[in-house]
Parts: C-alpha cells; structure tokens; sequence
C-alpha cells in the first residue's frame, strides 16, 4: 500500500496538513445562522488520501462523509494551459505507471454512502516545481473543467463540495486571495450546484498555516463554507512535543478559535449564510514499540485518549453552530512522529478509536443535537439528542482528564431510561449501563468515556 512518504514524493510536503471558551458563549450562537441541526450521520467526517484508501467500505461504517486531499499536480502534470484528460489524472501514479480515474475512487466511496468533498490542493507544489503558463486563467479554467467534470448533475457527479486549498502556508495572503478568486470563479462557471469551502481560516491572529477570514471580505458570493482545522494542543504544545490535550481543557486554543469564527460570522452579515466546517482535528496514539524511536519530546495520547477525544470532540463540535467535523486521520503505519499515528486504523486494522467513533454514528447517527442539559467545568457534561421520531438521547460524560468515574445525578431527565451504553472500543456489543431516573434526577456512574442514555418514547 502507497505511504505518505510516496505522497510527499508525488506532490509537496505542504501538502501533508499540520496543523474554552465557556459553553455558554457558543449556546448563545448555536442556532443563530444554521437553523435547523444536522444529523450526526450528516456531521461526522473522516480524511481520507486517493488511492491509498483500499476499504472504503470499513470506514463508512463509521462516518457518512469523506474528506479528500486532491493534488492540482497529478491533474496537469507540468502543463497548466492544458486541460486535465477528466476523469482521469494526466500524470501516472500508482507505481509511476498508471493514471487514477477519479470517477472510479470517489465513485467507490460514493457507491459506500459517503459524501465527497475534495480538497483540492497542491497548487504550490505547481508554482514551485513546473510554473503556471497563466497565472490565474490556468487555474480558472482548471476549477471550471473539475466541476463541470464531477459535480452534481454531471458526467460523473461524485464530488459535492470543494474546498480553494488545504493549508496555503506558502502563499503570501494577497496572492492567496488571487488563486481563491480564479477557482472559485471557474468552480461556479463550471457548476453552481457544487459547494465551495475556503482554505483553513482563522478569525483571530492566523498561524502559519491559516489565512485571515478578513482577506477575503467582499467575497462572499465565490464561496458557501468556512472551513477551519483546530487541534486541542497543550499550552507550549507546539514543536517537538506536539502534545494534545483533552478537548475540553480550559485556556487552550480548540474551541476558541472556533467561537471567535462563529462571532465574527454572526457580526458579518453577508456571512451569515455561511456554513462552518471543521474539517481537520485529530490526536496520535502510537505504540511503545513506535515511541522507542521517537523523538523522546513527542508526546502522543494513548488509544483509549485518542478514541475519547475524538468521541467528545464531535460532541463539543455538534452542540456548536457547526455543519460538519472531519477527523484526521484514516489509517496509520504507527508512525513515531506528529501525524504518523492519526489513524482510527493501523494497516487497515481498527483501533479503539476506530470503534469508538462507530458507536457514535450507530448509537446517535439518526439523532440531531437539541441542548446542553449541563455544563459544569471540570466535573459533568450532558447534551440532549433527538431524533425525528422525537425520541430523546443523552450522552454523559465527565470533561477532563486523568479523573476516576464517579456516581452523578442530572436533573431534568424527559423519562424512564430504556437502555444505556458506554463508549465502545472493541468490537461486539458496548457495555452496558445501569441507570435510574429518581425524584433528583437521572443517576448514572459518569466518566471520560461518554455514556449514551437513550430514553423511552412517551406515549
């Protein structure tokens, strides 16, 4: 199977993504442009790379939608003025032998129920290496043949949405906006239906792979996301350590530089259509055989803080004003460095997070986020889920890290529990909970895995 070692070798090293505020600031803006939640089946999002990607089919029992980081590069092979030979790439890849039909890979997660949406990315790689013949027109005109090419209602319409770049670090933000503005104005040339996402965005102070929300004010009608990446590193969490933290943890960047993007989109009125898309956020979980030869700063989570994190991520991320949340990363090696040991597999084999994030889809897949039911720092988390049936769920958990389960009563409990569950890292059937509704409230032994407390339907 290709490595990322063969993808930085094809395309770019910047290519390969590097990348609390209090609850009550983001129930303030939940709602306040999205209307109406999406379903967590609708929400939950895995990255994915090309033909790397060989069960599509495993993955889908986990997420609904696909991610994809589609290289500029491979399409035009060193002749931007040229168009690509779509569906398939002009430059051969696998094995430096033969092309990929893009219609056949996405087709394939397609055929599984994911959505795609492809970043499409690279594009310094071209400037760098090969050069643009014309300087936006090229890549006008390539946006314009994609999506003409694999957008809804066409010859092969399996992408739905696309995203002007991954992480343009390389690219000085005026030039930036000039390649957003020529893509974006050939993706709507060549199919309006097909949603456009921006790069990674910040609304705060940008770091070295993001670009200002600011720098692209007035151009509203060229794009329908915002897209952004977030990791919930420590304080000092950068190089080498890399370290993670738990999602929740109070003072770090995660989820505030999210709010500060939903504040900015709530005081922007032409932006107030905009969706919001996290589309990277992720943790490493390598093995001590692994870390022998890692650098000894690097400090990665362990398996079961990793199938946690990603777990109570997308529960933080839902109760936002968020449309969708894309983990990263698909499948390891179980490398010894940041990013090396993302995956939810390893070798195509499931890790705990892999289970944990089925559970997830499978046990609230059919269920939108109604409201906090508590949010008290440091000790318990409960969110209320409904389906269309108007069947209640919650799910409980305590928000920190290192802390032993402990006995908790919640108010406010809508009825009799039917069942209860927790977080499942293995196959076969979660465990089982054992919970009651008193006149106090719901009594439940709540810890770092979330439990799921879904209750009878009223009659």
């Amino acid at each position: 199977m290709p490595t990322i070692q063969f993808f930085l070798q094809h395309c770019a090293p910047a290519l390969l993504p590097l990348a609390f505020s209090g609850l009550a600031f983001a129930a303030e803006l939940s709602g306040s442009t999205m209307g109406r939640k999406p379903l967590m089946r609708d929400f939950m999002g895995i990255n994915f790379h090309t033909f790397q990607v060989e069960d599509p089919a495993l993955y889908a029992q986990a997420v609904k939608l696909a991610r994809d980081y589609h290289p500029y590069a491979w399409d035009i092979q060193g002749d931007t003025s040229v168009d690509p030979p779509f569906p398939s790439t002009r430059q051969k890849i696998k094995g430096d032998t033969e092309t990929i039909d893009w219609s056949q890979i996405y087709g394939g997660w397609v055929n599984e129920g994911m959505r795609v949406d492809a970043c499409l990315t690279a594009f310094d790689w071209v400037r760098d290496h090969e050069g643009f013949k014309d300087f936006p027109k090229d890549v006008e005109r390539y946006g314009k043949v994609f999506a003409q090419t694999f957008g809804p209602g066409g010859p092969h319409p399996v992408v739905e949405a696309v995203e002007m770049e991954n992480e343009p670090g390389s690219w000085p933000t005026d030039r930036y906006v000039e390649l957003f503005t020529a893509l974006a104005t050939g993706i709507r040339a060549g199919n309006p239906k097909m949603k456009i996402a921006t790069c990674t965005m910040s609304a705060e102070t940008p770091d070295q792979w993001e670009k200002p929300i600011q720098a692209i004010e007035g151009l509203e009608a060229l794009y329908d996301v915002i897209n952004m990446h977030t990791y919930s590193f420590a304080k000092g969490g950068g190089w080498p350590g890399f370290e993670r933290t738990y999602p929740e943890a109070p003072g770090i960047r995660y989820l505030q530089t999210v709010d500060a993007m939903l504040a900015y989109r709530q005081a922007h009125p032409a932006m107030h259509d905009k969706e919001l898309w996290v589309t990277e956020f992720g943790y490493d979980a390598a093995t001590p055989e692994a870390l022998k030869t890692a650098d000894p700063k690097w400090i990665p989570s362990t398996d079961q803080q990793q199938a946690q994190w990603l777990v109570r991520s997308f529960l933080l991320f839902a109760e936002r004003d968020i449309n969708r949340a894309y983990l990263y990363w698909f499948d390891d090696k179980d490398g010894n460095s940041f990013h090396g040991a993302s995956g939810i597999t390893r070798n195509g084999t499931p890790k705990p997070a892999f289970y944990a994030v089925r559970h997830l889809q499978t046990a609230l897949g059919a269920y939108r986020f109604d409201k906090v039911v508590t949010a008290q720092v440091g000790e318990v988390y409960a969110y209320q889920f409904v389906n269309d049936d108007k069947h209640v769920a919650w799910a409980i958990w305590s928000p920190t890290s290192g802390k032993e389960t402990s006995k908790r009563v919640i108010p406010g409990a809508p009825g009799k529990p039917a069942r209860a569950e927790r977080m499942a890292i293995a196959d076969g059937k979660p465990e089982a909970v054992v919970c009651q509704v008193t006149p106090a409230g719901l009594d439940v032994n709540v810890g770092e895995d979330p439990v799921f407390v879904f209750f009878a339907a009223k009659k």
